[in-house]
């Protein structure tokens, strides 16, 4: 029988390691989040990243909401800009 969570696990850690290699990867990384409060995550995340160890804060959930200003895909701390909606 296969582990529903192992499964999980996988589907969910490759896409977020996709994630991470299209905005580029570096030798130190933090995870963020609900997803750093799952062990198991963290771990699968680490092990697809080569080996790489996550740092993981005292409380993710909030830290999460700060970093997004600063993430590398918005480019340099810039919020990304929302096009010009148009009426009718």
């Amino acid at each position: 029988m296969t582990n529903p969570v192992k499964g999980l696990h996988e589907g969910i850690s490759g896409r977020v390691v996709g994630l991470v290699k299209r905005a580029g990867l570096a030798e130190k990384f933090v995870i963020t989040g609900g997803i750093s409060k799952n062990k198991g995550m963290v771990a699968k995340i680490e092990e697809k990243l080569g080996g790489l160890k996550a740092h993981v804060p005292p409380e993710p959930q909030i830290a999460g909401a700060g970093g997004q200003p600063c993430s590398p895909s918005t480019g340099r701390g810039r919020r990304p800009t929302r096009p010009e909606r148009t009426s009718g």
